[in-house]
C-alpha cells in the first residue's frame, strides 16, 4: 500500500469500516462537497437494463418453500400447499435509499459501469452528518442504515415480514457478491412495525407500480473532502467490459498512485495500468446513472 495512502487510513480507529461508493467521475466533486443523493426503491425496482444495479424485488420480503406454501383453514381445520409466494411489502415510493459497498473492488466498479469509487474512511462522522441532514431537511424523517441482509426465497421469513425497515435492508442471495451497505429515510410512520402489505402471489412475482415514480432526494451534509479518498480506473478499460467487448484474460494490474487535488485535506488516488493501453478507447460512452 502507498505509504501516504497509509497514513491517511491510519487516522481513523479500526472500528470505523469504511464503505465505498462507486460512482462515475464526473460526480464525484458533487459528491465530495456532500450532496448526498437518494433514490426512492422504485427507482431500482424500474432499473430492467441493468440487474447489477435494478432489483425488480426491492421493497419485498419472499417467502417460496420449494414444496411449496403450507396453508391452514382455520374455518374447516384443513391444511393444504399451494405453488405460491408469500410476499410482504412495503409502499417502495416512500422510501428513499443510498447505497455503497463494504468492498474495494474493480469487479464491482466494471459491474456498476463507474470510472470511480469514493473510499469513505469515517463511516461515523459520515453518519452523523446524515442523521442531522434527515432531521433538519425531511419531515418526521428517520435515517436507518446498515449492511444488507442476503437471503434466499427459501428461508421462513420469520417476524420480518412486519418489520419494514428489516425489509428495506434485504436482498435476495445473489445480490451477495456487492457486500452493500444501505442508508434509507423515510416518513417515521412508514417505518412503523406491521406497516406493511402482504399477498399471494402466483407465478413470476414484479412490483406493484405506482402511479408516478418519485423524485430522488439530495440531502446537504457540508464538505466530506476530509473524510475522504477516490479511487479511480482507467475508463477505456470499463467501457469495454460494460459493452460486452474483449478484455484482458486478467485485469490490468492496477498501481496506485496520489496527488493533491485541491486545498483541502484530501487526496485523490488514481490507478494506472502497467498495461500500456486496452486499444479500446474509442468506444462509446456507457450511460451516466450509477448506483
Amino acid at each position: 500500500m502507498n505509504e501516504r495512502v497509509a497514513a491517511q487510513r491510519a487516522r481513523w480507529p479500526g472500528d470505523r469500516m469504511p464503505l465505498y461508493k462507486y460512482i462515475q467521475s464526473e460526480f464525484v466533486e458533487h459528491f465530495l462537497d456532500g450532496f448526498v443523493r437518494f433514490q426512492p426503491l422504485t427507482y431500482y425496482q424500474r432499473w430492467e437494463a441493468d440487474r447489477s444495479i435494478g432489483d425488480p424485488h426491492e421493497a419485498m420480503l419472499l417467502f417460496r418453500p420449494k414444496a411449496g406454501l403450507s396453508i391452514y383453514n382455520l374455518t374447516t381445520d384443513q391444511r393444504f400447499t399451494l405453488p405460491a409466494t408469500f410476499v410482504s411489502s412495503i409502499v417502495a415510493n416512500d422510501v428513499f435509499v443510498f447505497c455503497v459497498s463494504q468492498r474495494l473492488d474493480q469487479q464491482l466498479a466494471r459491474d456498476f459501469r463507474a470510472e470511480a469509487c469514493v473510499e469513505i474512511l469515517d463511516t461515523r462522522k459520515f453518519v452523523l452528518d446524515l442523521q442531522r441532514a434527515v432531521k433538519g431537511q425531511v419531515e418526521a424523517g428517520v435515517l436507518i442504515n446498515g449492511p444488507v441482509a442476503y437471503y434466499e426465497s427459501e428461508d421462513p421469513a420469520g417476524v420480518n415480514w412486519a418489520l419494514p425497515d428489516t425489509i428495506v435492508r434485504s436482498k435476495r442471495s445473489g445480490y451477495a457478491g456487492q457486500s452493500e451497505y444501505r442508508f434509507a429515510f423515510a416518513n417515521r410512520r412508514v417505518l412503523k412495525i406491521g406497516n406493511t402489505i402482504q399477498r399471494l402471489q402466483f407465478g413470476e412475482v414484479g412490483p406493484i407500480q405506482p402511479p408516478m415514480l418519485a423524485e430522488p432526494r439530495v440531502l446537504d451534509i457540508g464538505s466530506i473532502r476530509n473524510i475522504t479518498a477516490v479511487h479511480s480506473w482507467p475508463v477505456a478499460y470499463h467501457r469495454l467490459a460494460a459493452d460486452g467487448g474483449q478484455c484482458h484474460a486478467e485485469p490490468p494490474r492496477l498501481e496506485p498512485r496520489v496527488r493533491q487535488v485541491n486545498s483541502h485535506a484530501h487526496r485523490k488516488l488514481e490507478f494506472e495500468s502497467s498495461r500500456s493501453s486496452t486499444g479500446n478507447s474509442g468506444l462509446d460512452r456507457s450511460r451516466s446513472s450509477r448506483r
